[in-house]
């Protein structure tokens, strides 16, 4: 189940390496940034309902069963509604909002604190180990994730106060997510948490800006093609590979590290489809990306355990072997 998670969480975050492609074209068309994270939450919301829908129809479930599948208790429904608004919906636009003011790179970089932050909150809620070997590989990620974003040049980051905090907290709340979804997992359909994450964040958004009126404006084929695209893979798909993972009983310090890989794809995207320079920085934080992911999951107590019996064994046979030796000798004579 481990290594299960393990490649459910991981094919997220290299699904989530395309999302870039997607905002770039649907802004070039006019689409506003509220609009878009709006259009994203709403459509993915109507993917997911449709996958339940239609695949539990395939099963031969009835509506009432299917109806059964999203039914909470209003506890439940409450946190499900925090993780939608703040850990996708507010936390996107965050996001977003920080890029026009430092720029795409510092907060990128500041996004990928997250790991840092969903490693402290999960060792203080779920009791979670938070040695050093968890820090060492916290520590390599966003190492890593610096050196991919900004291929090793600082002059092009920006340190304004007001977007640097919001890149911070575009972090920091991301964590609702993580843990609610670490809470929630085995006591519902992770698909219907998705697709009440995703509705909660629409319904949040939508009194903000009135989002639709520049959506309207450029609406045609190419919007609607462009945007369900967009919001079936690295939305909904995504985010269905993602909780299912966590469903698995991945623990969050691991989920949130494996996530990163998105980073990762994001760049190699940028490479191999848009054209973009790949300089050796780049390269070498792809290379600790990886480093931060394999010290995350190595079990290096286990095996320094297992090293240092396996020697004390060695020793105590070689010893025996030596006493046994020297009591024959004296047999002998």
């Amino acid at each position: 189940m481990g290594k299960k998670g393990m490649f459910l969480v991981s094919a997220a975050g290299i699904m989530w390496g395309f999302v870039g492609i997607f905002v770039t074209h649907l802004a070039s068309m006019g689409v506003s940034t509220v609009g878009i994270v709006t259009l994203r939450m709403g459509g993915s919301a109507l993917c997911v309902a449709m996958f339940i829908v239609l695949s539990e129809l395939a099963c031969g479930r009835s509506w009432d069963e299917i109806a059964g599948l999203f039914r909470c208790s209003p506890r439940d429904l409450a946190l499900i509604a925090a993780m939608g608004f703040l850990g996708l919906g507010v936390s996107n636009l965050c996001s977003y909002q920080a890029m026009q003011l430092v720029g795409v790179a510092t907060s990128t970089v500041l996004l990928y604190t997250g790991p840092v932050f969903v490693g402290i909150a999960s060792a203080l809620l779920y009791g979670e180990p938070l040695d050093g070997q968890r820090c060492v590989a916290f520590a390599l990620n966003l190492f890593g994730s610096f050196l991919v974003v900004t291929n090793g040049d600082v002059s092009g980051m920006s340190f304004d106060v007001f977007g640097v905090a919001l890149g911070v907290f575009a972090a920091l709340i991301n964590v609702v997510y993580v843990l609610g979804g670490k809470h929630l997992a085995g006591a519902h359909d992770p698909r219907v948490l998705v697709c009440y994450g995703f509705l909660f964040a629409f319904i949040g958004l939508l009194p903000i800006g009135f989002p639709f009126r520049d959506v309207t404006r450029v609406a045609g084929l190419e919007l609607a093609s462009w945007s369900f695209v967009f919001c079936l893979l690295p939305s909904a798909v995504a985010y269905l590979l993602y909780m299912a993972g966590i469903a698995t009983g991945l623990e969050a310090g691991k989920v949130s590290v494996l996530a990163s890989l998105e980073v990762v794809s994001a760049s190699l995207v940028g490479v191999l489809l848009l054209g973009d320079p790949m300089g050796a920085a780049s390269a070498a934080g792809i290379v600790v990306v990886f480093l931060s992911v394999a010290a995350m999951n190595l079990n290096i107590a286990g095996k320094r355990a297992s090293y240092t019996l396996g020697l004390l064994a060695f020793i105590r046979e070689e010893w025996v072997q030596a006493n046994f030796k020297a009591k024959t000798a004296r047999l002998y004579w």
